[in-house]
């Protein structure tokens, strides 16, 4: 690599990955993590899953790294939600990836997501996961578990909650509605919205910018703020004792039903 000026470097440094999809790479002290699975819109399969808390392992421990951009291949989307199609269909139990602990990003380091397309369900977990979330004029969110009949893991009802607000998080849960950029941006949920031809460059600035600070003043700093937000275990086990069971209810046994089939669906409370 070549110094550009003190302290900063240039030139890309590939990583080894254990799959196909995900794209990662290092760039000016910039790790960039691509979702790639285009033609399932990015949806996050176990394996993607895996792969990506590889990489992250591997990037908390790099000093080459102080900054991780996650991004989605392709125009269509970020990420659309966890893969459905990685599920019997007629079987009830726990779905892939991360149903109990989520989709989560866990390195020591700042972490922004840039979204485009779609942005749904477990792939909005991956982005509330992100320190800081940077979406194209194109982003569409939604959490649709009450019409698939899953339960949405605790951890991301509570980033959601303290992203957003009781009130606006409920309106989200309880209609699995899709609301677009510009309406993210004003609940809180995404800290910026730029056209979608600006998006990747307004991404790298901002990335650029937050890797010239001092690594260990970033890591202290994400590490309070996640400390200020954690809540005791205790008073979670009855919440996430009600997610369990969503897991292994016929509503989600239909809920996916219907959504293969392209129906409404008939859920019964069992």
């Amino acid at each position: 690599m070549i110094n550009d000026r003190a302290g900063y470097r240039s030139g890309v440094r590939s990583v080894t990955t254990s799959t196909e999809q995900i794209q990662a790479h290092v760039d000016e002290w910039v790790g960039w993590v691509t979702l790639n699975r285009a033609d399932k819109r990015n949806a996050i399969s176990e394996e993607m899953f895996a792969s990506i808390k590889e990489v992250l392992a591997e990037w908390a421990t790099d000093d080459e790294v102080r900054v991780v951009v996650v991004r989605g291949a392709g125009d269509q989307a970020f990420a659309s939600g966890a893969d459905l199609g990685q599920l019997d269909i007629n079987t009830t139990g726990y779905p892939p990836p991360g149903a109990r602990k989520g989709m989560t990003l866990t390195i020591n380091k700042p972490v922004i997501a840039m979204i485009h397309g779609y942005c749904i369900g477990g792939g909005l977990m991956v982005a509330m996961d992100a320190d800081i979330r940077i979406a194209a004029d194109d982003a569409v969110f939604s959490i649709p578990a009450g019409p698939l009949g899953a339960g949405y893991p605790l951890i991301g009802v509570r980033k959601l909650v303290t992203l957003v607000g009781h009130a606006q998080a409920s309106m989200l849960l309880f209609t699995g509605e899709r609301i677009d950029a510009n309406i993210a941006e004003r609940l809180g949920l995404v800290n910026k919205t730029v056209p979608k031809i600006h998006l990747e460059a307004a991404t790298k600035a901002l990335a650029s910018r937050i890797a010239q600070n001092a690594p260990l003043s970033l890591a202290a700093a994400k590490a309070a703020m996640s400390a200020v937000i954690d809540l005791p275990g205790s008073s979670l086990e009855h919440a996430q004792d009600l997610v369990d069971r969503c897991w292994v209810s016929e509503d989600f046994v239909e809920g996916r039903a219907a959504f293969g089939e392209k129906r409404t669906p008939g859920f019964t409370g069992r």
